[in-house]
């Protein structure tokens, strides 16, 4: 939800990216991309907790104070 949002404000001009609203580059490029939505069948807290670590430890990662947070609750779930 955080990216199709972030994606919508930048398209709506409500954003920067880079410095620069949508309408500020040359030709305001049509928006030809598909953008895919995966819905997870997360059973549990333990499985939510483990999706977060997998999802935000790559590409553009959290904090590690965030990653350490969300592992100790992982933890916790294990006991």
């Amino acid at each position: 939800m955080q990216r199709y949002t972030a994606i919508k404000k930048f398209v709506n001009n409500e954003i920067e990216v880079f410095g620069y609203y949508f309408k500020e580059i040359e030709g305001s490029p049509r928006m030809a991309h598909d953008i895919r939505v995966n819905i997870n069948n997360l059973q549990t807290r333990k499985e939510v907790l483990q999706w977060y670590i997998e999802f935000n430890s790559g590409g553009t990662v959290h904090t590690k104070e965030e990653i350490d947070r969300v592992k100790e609750l992982l933890a916790a779930e294990s006991i």
